[in-house]
């Protein structure tokens, strides 16, 4: 058991999701779960307003799923998200879960 709470990292979700705050609220229900970083939208503008808004390090906000996935995986361990959350529409899903899927851990929400 860990001494501190989960790192998360959210693809999709961000304030143009039809249902991402559900998810987020979800993953914070036993207040067990941060949610550190995102590529919250495939729109720039909105991914960055979204990360914003929901108090994300700035330089842990990131427009490219792929980039998150890079950038995250070479912090030390102590640092980086401990698992990503898929959020994106169904029709997406096949975008973001491929690459995603050599990541150590995944929470896909279908």
């Amino acid at each position: 058991m860990l001494n501190r709470k989960l790192k998360m990292g959210m693809i999709g979700g961000g304030k143009d999701a039809f249902i991402g705050a559900i998810h987020r609220i979800a993953a914070n229900m036993d207040g067990q779960i941060d949610l550190v970083c995102g590529a919250l939208s495939i729109n720039p503008e909105i991914a960055k307003d979204s990360g914003k808004s929901l108090f994300l390090a700035e330089d842990r906000i990131y427009l490219e799923y792929t980039d998150m996935i890079k950038k995250e995986s070479s912090m030390s361990k102590d640092k980086r998200i401990d698992f990503i959350t898929i959020v994106t529409p169904i029709r997406d899903i096949h975008l973001s879960s491929r690459p995603v899927l050599w990541y150590r851990e995944v929470l896909l929400e279908k």
